[in-house]
């Protein structure tokens, strides 16, 4: 009887010790974090195609094609700007069959496709257009079953200021109800929308100019991600403590050239991370770390003519192997670097400033990429994504435990 006391003691130790180790794990480190990714051993992925040509490729000069991937249904939206029409097209996923097509006589120029947290919907569609006479904003609804509705002007409007315009966000994402998180130029905002009125309160200014980067948000964990394009490094936000934590992987020199930043084809400025998926505990990040004119040089010296001139017949050549990497970073919510994996195969399509490339299945494993193979080139680099050709696949890579881990990078 006499180690009673001692016993509760220790009980009541052994709760508080529990209760303070998860407060701390679910806290957020407030300041910078200089990591070195080479430290993470790179795990090689052999992928495989699982959807075609014959579905994605369409002639570019007249349709704009984008390709989502929610719920097992994967959506195409495609804009002719040539007849001021859309269509949009719902398949099964993985077996890809037709569950609905529907066209609206509207063109949607620069959409933006907002995955919905709602039990009802599928996706928001947010679309704008500016003009010297003009400014117009719709918003659109995608339910379960693939029907599209477009919204009232007055129903949900962007916050903006009277000398801005929606063309500055650049990226918007759901979060519950009426309620968005976006980027507009240098900060991110959160909105909450009703018929008559929004109400705005900003979350974060970006640090880095230009600021152009990927933009993740986990309500259920609190916490919001901004990852630079062109700066290798990111921000994880606490939005209930407004903590901010750094992770960067040039020990804080950073450098951007704005001299021949528009330049294309001489664009020394490196693309970091040019997409991002926010899972349920951890989110991804999709490194590149080449200039677009790096891109451009691999895709073109990729392939040789074979047989009489301009016979427009193409071959890969030894140098497609070595390919531009696209390498995933796994870290969770509290930015701890927890695997790289390296996706073999061609490069993604994530360098053309569009939305919808990179996915990712957390309950069975699997990336999902939307991948370019280059195949003609008649007239010089400046051919490219014009007059050359191009097929596109949707690859799909598995991250099981058992795959081998290799420490070298291509």
């Amino acid at each position: 009887m006499k180690r009673t006391p001692f016993f509760l003691f220790f009980i009541l130790f052994l709760l508080v010790a529990c209760h303070f180790q998860k407060r701390e794990s679910t806290s957020l480190f407030n300041g910078t974090v200089f990591l070195e990714s080479s430290d993470v051993p790179l795990i090689h992925l052999q992928g495989k195609e699982i959807v075609g040509d014959s579905l994605l490729n369409l002639p570019f000069w007249r349709f704009r094609t984008r390709i989502f991937l929610q719920d097992n249904i994967l959506t195409l939206i495609r804009s002719e700007w040539w007849c001021g029409s859309t269509e949009i097209r719902h398949y099964s996923f993985p077996d890809v069959q037709l569950i609905k097509s529907e066209e609206i006589s509207y063109y949607l120029s620069h959409p933006f496709v907002i995955p919905a947290r709602d039990s009802t919907l599928l996706y928001y569609l947010f679309d704008c257009r500016s003009s010297r006479s003009a400014h117009i904003e719709n918003w659109f609804t995608i339910d379960l079953s693939g029907k599209l509705t477009r919204l009232d002007s007055g129903t949900l409007l962007m916050p903006l200021t009277a000398d801005r315009r929606a063309t500055w966000v650049t990226s918007i994402t759901h979060i519950g109800g009426n309620d968005f998180i976006y980027q507009e130029e240098s900060v991110i905002v959160r909105a909450s929308l009703t018929e008559k009125d929004t109400f705005a309160d900003t979350l974060f200014h970006i640090p880095l100019s230009p600021y152009w980067g990927e933009l993740l948000v986990n309500p259920a964990k609190n916490r919001m991600v901004f990852a630079h394009h062109h700066f290798h490094l990111f921000h994880i936000v606490d939005l209930e403590t407004n903590a901010v934590k750094t992770v960067d992987f040039k020990n804080g020199v950073h450098y951007f050239e704005y001299e021949l930043a528009y330049n294309w084809e001489f664009n020394p400025n490196p693309s970091y991370y040019v997409d991002a998926f926010a899972g349920e505990n951890y989110f991804y990040l999709l490194f590149w770390g080449h200039t677009y004119h790096a891109f451009v040089e691999h895709a073109t010296r990729g392939w040789r003519e074979v047989g009489e001139r301009r016979s427009s017949n193409f071959e890969k050549t030894d140098e497609y192997a070595q390919n531009i990497p696209n390498i995933v970073e796994k870290f969770d919510w509290n930015g701890n670097f927890v695997a790289r994996y390296l996706l073999e195969g061609n490069p993604t399509r994530a360098w053309r400033d569009e939305q919808g490339h990179f996915w990712v299945d957390e309950r069975n494993r699997q990336f999902f990429i939307l991948a370019v193979d280059y195949q003609e080139f008649g007239g010089g680099h400046h051919t490219l994504g014009r007059s050359g050709t191009y097929r596109l696949a949707l690859m799909v890579y598995s991250f099981c435990k058992e795959q081998k881990e290799k420490n070298r990078i291509d």
